[in-house]
């Protein structure tokens, strides 16, 4: 069974984390249908932050199932939580990646990938 809402935080452009939350809401594990009685369809629920300090407290306030940080805009932001978050020890998944708003598409199917095995129970 999947969870309902699995967790992004999404560390980088607000543009693309818009076009992130875009591409996940038509994707096709959005239009699985739940394993409730309910009819509801699985909702992501993508946090979207550009700085340190509000991705570290995202990261522990909101639990997200993965963790995708954008380098191309904000590099040194990047390096910066990439390292306090590996130095959590979590197993949460962190993808370190460089993208424009057109690859995200692709890394929306990636992270389909990912939660489709972790969050297996």
């Amino acid at each position: 069974m999947f969870k309902q809402n699995p967790g992004i935080l999404f560390v980088g452009n607000p543009e693309k984390a818009q076009a992130l939350e875009k591409a996940l809401a038509n994707s096709v594990l959005s239009h699985t249908p739940s394993t409730t009685p309910s009819t509801m369809q699985r909702q992501w629920l993508v946090y979207h932050v550009s700085e340190t300090i509000e991705a570290l407290s995202t990261y522990l306030f909101s639990y997200p199932d993965v963790v995708v940080i954008d380098r191309a805009d904000y590099p040194i932001t990047a390096a910066e939580v990439s390292f306090h978050l590996h130095s959590l020890g979590d197993d949460t998944p962190i993808l370190v990646v460089s993208l424009s708003e057109y690859e995200l598409r692709a890394l929306a199917t990636q992270i389909e990938a990912i939660l489709t095995e972790t969050l297996v129970s």
